[in-house]
C-alpha cells in the first residue's frame, strides 16, 4: 500500500495497520519475561530482588497501623510469600532442569511479579488515601480517595488472587506450552 495504508482509514489499510502491532507486543512480553528471570533477579546477587522486597515489606509496616487496611495488608503478605517461593523454584528449576523447560512458563511470572508490584502500589495509594480521609477533606476530595480505596479492594479481591494458579504452574514447572510442537498448529 505504499506506506499510505498509515494515514488512510480504509478498512483493509486499518486493518493491516493494527495488526502490525500484536507480533511487537508478544513478542517484547517474551522477551521481558525472560530478562527478569534470567537477568534482573538473579543480577549482583539478586540484591535488587531483595531491594524490591524490602521497600514491600516496609509499606506493609506502616499499613499495619491502619486497620481498614488490614486485609490488603494479610494479602499483599502472602502474594509476597508466594512470590518468593515461586522465584526459588523456578531458579531451582533453571540451574537443576531443562533450562527451556524451566522459562517456557515465563510470561506467567513476568505477570506474577507485576501483579505483586501493582498490589503493593494500591497499598501505597491505599495508606495516602486512609491518612488524607482522617484529615475530613473537602467532599470532591472525598469522592477522589473514596474510589482509590474501592479501585484498590477491585484489585486485591479480583486480581491479586490470580498468582496463585500462575505460582502453581511455575512451581510445578508445568510443561503444557513446553510440549507443544509447531506441527500441531
Amino acid at each position: 500500500m505504499g506506506g499510505h495504508g498509515y494515514i488512510n482509514e480504509h478498512p483493509v489499510e486499518m486493518f493491516y495497520r493494527d495488526n502490525r502491532l500484536n507480533p511487537i507486543h508478544e513478542g517484547t512480553t517474551g522477551i521481558q519475561s525472560l530478562d527478569l528471570l534470567t537477568r534482573k533477579v538473579p543480577m549482583n546477587k539478586m540484591q535488587g530482588y531483595k531491594a524490591t522486597l524490602h521497600e514491600i515489606v516496609k509499606t506493609l509496616d506502616e499499613a499495619k497501623h491502619y486497620s481498614s487496611l488490614q486485609p490488603m495488608t494479610e494479602q499483599l503478605s502472602e502474594a509476597l510469600a508466594t512470590l518468593s517461593t515461586t522465584t526459588e523454584a523456578v531458579l531451582t528449576a533453571m540451574a537443576t532442569k531443562n533450562i527451556d523447560l524451566a522459562l517456557s512458563n515465563s510470561v506467567k511470572y513476568l505477570e506474577l511479579f507485576g501483579h505483586v508490584i501493582i498490589a503493593w502500589l494500591w497499598l501505597k495509594q491505599s495508606i495516602v488515601a486512609t491518612k488524607a480521609l482522617a484529615e475530613k477533606p473537602h467532599q470532591a476530595d472525598v469522592h477522589f480517595y473514596q474510589g482509590k480505596l474501592q479501585a484498590a479492594q477491585y484489585f486485591y479481591r479480583f486480581e491479586l488472587p490470580e498468582i496463585n494458579v500462575w505460582s502453581k504452574l511455575l512451581t510445578q514447572t508445568d510443561s503444557t506450552s513446553f510440549d507443544m510442537q509447531p506441527e500441531w498448529f
